[in-house]
């Protein structure tokens, strides 16, 4: 039995990492695009980093994983325009408009609205009444999340909550061709980080997208580690040992502590302070987000969640 709980509490705490890293990707990212650092900058920060740490697994399962006949070419392009650079620059665009606690909420809510969605009608995975009633609380909350740019007039904010739920429809599509190829979870992260890094620099440098020469070197070393280091690679095998150890019903069940961890991080960090529509909505989108990942009674449903 002691074994058993040590077993759960390791499995908990990969869990809460993961939510705590995937919360503050938003409000780090937002910090320094507020600042020197552009969209490009972060982009190249996180995949230059992250593709040189796992380009040699990522070149030594190379012949393995093509020669699979699910993975098909347009999958793996899929899942580069879903979560890789594409991906990573227009959420930065989102967040250098918009408060990182909006992204925190909508995109993870709204990712795992529309992957249920297209899991629905391309892989027959018909919805439980679980997610039924989830998916109308994930949208009356977000809509309130953004109700508050509406009514204060900003017409920025608006915009930037829009780019977010299109990213949480990228994230959507990401998950669905995740599925289909029947990856690992290191492998597609590899994957999504390497091809990115071959993409993105490039067309980085030839350009001259950038703006780092105007950020401190502590600002680019510490950027560089959280987005190339923390979010990309740690996060991500911290969700999948969680997932590992408690299941996936139990495991997904993290992805719906971004939101709050996201709106939480954004108050010492950036100054953003949640009004109280903005704080209901978060209460409605983590609600939803429970039933959608089918944490409430015995509807239990498999389900991947996204992060930063």
């Amino acid at each position: 039995m002691k074994t058993d709980s040590s077993h759960i509490a390791k499995g908990v705490m990969f869990g809460l990492l993961t939510a705590l890293i995937w919360g503050a990707w938003p409000v780090f990212s937002r910090f320094s695009l507020t600042r020197a650092l552009n969209t490009y900058d972060i982009a190249v920060l996180r995949f230059g980093v992250a593709g040189t740490i796992l380009l040699p697994y990522w070149l030594k399962t190379l012949r393995h994983t093509t020669a699979r006949p699910a993975v098909r070419p347009q999958l793996v392009l899929l899942m580069f325009f879903g979560a890789g650079a594409p991906y990573l620059v227009l959420s930065g665009y989102g967040l250098s408009i918009a408060p990182a606690g909006h992204f925190g909420v909508i995109t993870p809510s709204c990712m795992l609205t529309f992957s249920s969605l297209a899991a629905w009608w391309l892989l027959d995975d018909k919805p439980t009444p679980a997610r039924l009633i989830g998916w109308p609380l994930i949208l009356i909350g977000v809509t309130l999340v953004g109700l508050r740019g509406l009514s204060l007039g900003s017409g920025d904010v608006w915009r930037g909550d829009l780019i977010f739920l299109i990213c949480g429809v990228m994230w959507g599509i990401y998950t669905v061709a995740f599925k289909q190829t029947g990856m690992t979870g290191l492998q597609a992260t590899a994957w999504v980080n390497v091809t990115s890094m071959l993409a993105l620099i490039p067309i980085y440098l030839i350009f001259g997208l950038g703006n780092m020469g105007a950020a401190s070197t502590s600002e680019i070393v510490t950027q560089g580690l959280f987005q190339g280091v923390f979010s990309a690679v740690i996060a991500m095998f911290c969700y999948n040992k969680a997932l590992a150890i408690l299941g996936v019903s139990r495991g997904a069940v993290f992805a719906a502590l971004v939101p709050g961890c996201a709106l939480i991080l954004g108050i010492p960090v950036l100054g953003e302070i949640p009004g109280w529509i903005e704080v209901g909505g978060l209460c409605l989108v983590t609600t939803g987000m429970l039933f959608v990942l089918g944490m409430f009674g015995s509807m239990h449903r498999r389900q991947i969640a996204p992060g930063g």
